[in-house]
């Protein structure tokens, strides 16, 4: 939500590129980083190169400056790893260029869901679909950074298959992450999208590679739920919490009359009789505090 896009196009009526186009697109986001405040750059192309390994050879690979520039700046380059059916085995290998630079999230496609009678794709086929199996075409290596989505993808436009709209899953997590983690560097946002993501083995190959996963990125605190409620002790003090990620649980109740969504929670019980205030004076954006008793979130009096 209210994120924006500065589209680059670098293709031609023929729907081919050069290096020299990709790249002054990526010198174009960097220039203007600050101005626009880019945080992540999706790249759904890449050549037919098969990269057993990483390529940073900076005299045979022109992306290798380029990304490593992006990510100085804060962008993260989320790349798609090519549609050939490249599993990095014994037979054919690796991912394409540029995703196989050094400093790119290379991304591969995995199904969301069964697909009736599989899939047919100019590369190979997938008589059987599961969701979280990586689709045929999908070009996979031991270095492959993350999976997600891309089988079968609905768009305002239509839809498809491929790593290209696997890719862009990942570039839009970054800004989730990005804007919600704002101390964070490049290299802890990816940590976290790679640590957090469910671990998906791709049997053709044999390589285990996490597959996006937002919600567990995007750690929620420790007292998001109601039965995680924080404790606080003593007739007087303060604590400190913040509602980043947090969520509305089922039978949460409307927090002065205001359907929230990002409630935290915490307890206390008074040591005596008397009157008691609490406030949120010292918190840096608006608040909606609300006081209740009762044992149970949808039962709050």
């Amino acid at each position: 939500p209210q994120t924006n896009i500065a589209m680059i196009n670098v293709f031609g009526a023929n729907g081919g590129t050069s290096d020299t186009l990709v790249i002054a697109a990526i010198d174009f986001g960097i220039a203007n980083q600050a101005a626009l405040n880019i945080v992540a750059m999706n790249m759904s192309l890449g050549d037919n190169s098969k990269n057993i390994v990483p390529c940073g050879n900076r005299g045979t690979n022109p992306f290798v400056t380029a990304i490593e520039e992006a990510k100085a700046a804060g962008i993260v380059a989320t790349i798609a790893s090519g549609n050939e059916a490249y599993t990095n085995n014994v037979f054919i290998n690796g991912i394409a260029n540029p995703a196989c630079t050094p400093g790119a999230v290379s991304v591969g496609a995995v199904y969301d869901a069964n697909i009736v009678g599989g899939r047919s794709f100019p590369s190979c086929s997938d008589n059987s679909t599961a969701p979280d199996k990586p689709a045929c075409y999908s070009n996979s290596a031991s270095y492959l950074t993350l999976l997600a989505p891309g089988s079968i993808v609905s768009t305002a436009v239509g839809g498809g298959d491929g790593t290209s709209f696997a890719a862009p899953m990942v570039a839009g997590a970054v800004a989730v992450l990005r804007s919600a983690l704002l101390s964070e560097t490049v290299d802890q946002t990816v940590a976290r999208l790679t640590s957090s993501g469910k671990p998906v083995t791709d049997v053709r190959n044999g390589v285990t590679t996490p597959r996006l996963d937002l919600l567990a990125a995007a750690a929620r605190p420790a007292n998001d739920a109601f039965a995680n409620r924080i404790a606080l002790s003593g007739a007087s003090g303060g604590t400190l919490g913040n509602n980043v990620f947090a969520t509305l649980e089922s039978g949460e109740p409307a927090h002065a009359g205001i359907v929230g969504g990002n409630s935290v929670w915490w307890k206390w019980v008074s040591p005596g009789e008397g009157q008691v205030s609490f406030d949120t004076l010292s918190s840096t954006f608006d608040t909606v505090l609300a006081v209740y008793t009762g044992g149970a979130v949808n039962a709050l009096t």
